[in-house]
């Protein structure tokens, strides 16, 4: 399974992953998946333990990792977080291939 089948597979399941991205050991629940403005494949998460290159509040906080930058990914038994949906997607990802809340994933658009 490559990453991007993983990720999109811990969307659905509501299941958290742990990656590194940019030399960092990032714990998060990824919550949407697919392309952002430059064509690329992005994840929106709620990161809410491991490092990062700015101050991650004690509650976590919602990132956008671009998935050709994650390594080591991986799904851990940590429960499912999330934070307030308020500005949550921030322009993270601009065509939905799934949403954790609002996409069934029923349907295959990721490679279009």
């Amino acid at each position: 399974m490559d990453a991007y089948d993983l990720i999109r597979s811990a969307v659905l399941d509501h299941r958290c992953l742990t990656a590194t991205y940019r030399r960092r050991v990032r714990h998060f629940s990824p919550h949407c998946l697919g392309r952002n403005k430059d064509g690329g494949f992005s994840v929106l998460g709620f990161q809410y333990a491991g490092q990062s290159s700015t101050v991650l509040p004690a509650g976590g906080e919602w990132r956008c990792f671009a998935v050709s930058e994650l390594t080591g990914i991986h799904i851990n038994n940590d429960p499912w977080r999330t934070g307030s949906h308020a500005g949550s997607r921030s322009g993270c990802v601009k065509l939905v291939d799934v949403d954790a809340y609002l996409d069934s994933g029923s349907g295959d658009r990721r490679r279009r």
